[in-house]
């Protein structure tokens, strides 16, 4: 279910353009 999205996502958290708390709930989610 947007795993193109969820990528983009986490290649914007890892530069640092999205928050940590975001980040981590993404990362929590996907796995």
């Amino acid at each position: 279910m947007g795993s193109k999205v969820s990528r983009s996502y986490l290649s914007r958290i890892e530069n640092g353009q999205m928050t940590p708390s975001l980040g981590t709930l993404e990362k929590w989610r996907t796995h």
